[in-house]
């Protein structure tokens, strides 16, 4: 999960790992949380973002009115 979070945050953020990792380290000090809780968090996220951006991409139904 650590190492994950890591790829996200150098992916994201053009970061080196060692300095991905230590922008993890000092998100889970700041919040008081575990780094691996940290990590969840931002797998969890990601995860959510991509999905949302593969459902705004594709066409949806709309809704019934009233609903």
């Amino acid at each position: 999960m650590i190492h994950l979070a890591t790829g996200i945050l150098m992916a994201h953020h053009h970061l080196d790992e060692d300095e991905a990792r230590r922008l993890l380290k000092a998100l889970a000090s700041a919040d008081r949380r575990t780094v691996q809780d940290v990590a969840e968090s931002i797998i969890s996220t990601q995860r959510f973002q991509s999905r949302l951006a593969q459902m705004a991409s594709q066409k949806l139904p709309t809704p019934p009115e009233g609903a």
